[in-house]
């Protein structure tokens, strides 16, 4: 998208790959901090860098953050094969396949 705005002949300012971290302490508020992680990740269809792409949580309250994650609606991938069919899908070859950026199912 970067490149595309770039290239576009016009003005333009972006910059590459960056979705962030989230890094939660030990005394966060697991459900204020999962409500916030799925508004930032979905936010204008996770396009933007500003978007929260992975969620750091103390080991101790990983179950639990896990738990409030699917009570907010979220998808939680554990089986092998079905993180392997994202992976492949979404990164064929290890790049992002650009067709499925932004896109809304």
């Amino acid at each position: 998208m970067v490149k595309a705005a770039y290239s576009s002949g016009k003005p333009a300012f972006g910059v590459g790959p960056g979705n962030i971290q989230s890094l939660w302490d030990k005394d966060a508020d697991i459900k204020d901090a999962v409500i916030k992680s799925i508004t930032g990740r979905i936010y204008d269809n996770g396009v933007l860098c500003t978007c929260e792409q992975s969620v750091f949580v103390p080991s101790s309250r990983a179950d639990e953050a896990i738990e409030e994650f699917k009570k907010q609606g979220a998808y939680v991938v554990t089986d092998k094969a079905e993180v392997d069919t994202f992976r492949d899908t979404l990164f064929p070859g290890g790049a992002m396949e650009k067709e499925v950026v932004g896109i809304r199912l």
